[in-house]
């Protein structure tokens, strides 16, 4: 909740979106897991000092932005990472293909971190509650 620590933790998923700093192999940058990439559900910034949006956290002004604007691109090196090692597997075989769809598409699909960001929200703290029941579907519970 200190805007010190926030800062901090924001400026680390940071780096390691962008592969830069720790997050490089022998200079190369690296893919960030899918688990990482959801984290950025946690880094909301409101327009106040604090609000429910980022649990009353302080408000670490334009952190936020670039926390945001780097997550974007990193999606877009994932989608790019995607096309490309997925061209590669047809071009070398059906069984290669086959591998690829029933493994390696959930670790380099950016749309597969949604079930992750989904589930960091729904345990959060913060995140507003209907008292266990999902909100107009009459039969349903939330996770616990």
């Amino acid at each position: 909740e200190e805007r010190v620590v926030r800062d901090a933790v924001m400026e680390e998923l940071t780096c390691m979106l962008k592969g830069s700093e720790a997050y490089r192999f022998d200079g190369q940058a690296q893919a960030p897991s899918l688990k990482f990439l959801a984290m950025v559900v946690l880094c909301v910034d409101s327009e106040h000092s604090a609000s429910a949006a980022n649990g009353n956290a302080a408000n670490v002004g334009k952190r936020c932005v670039v926390v945001r604007e780097t997550a974007n691109q990193c999606i877009l090196s994932l989608r790019k990472t995607f096309d490309a090692v997925l061209n590669q597997c047809r071009a070398i075989g059906k069984k290669s293909e086959e591998l690829f769809e029933s493994s390696y598409k959930y670790t380099i699909m950016p749309e597969c971190c949604m079930m992750y960001a989904l589930h960091l929200l729904s345990f959060r703290r913060e995140t507003p509650s209907a008292g266990g029941t999902a909100v107009g579907v009459p039969g349903l519970t939330q996770l616990p």
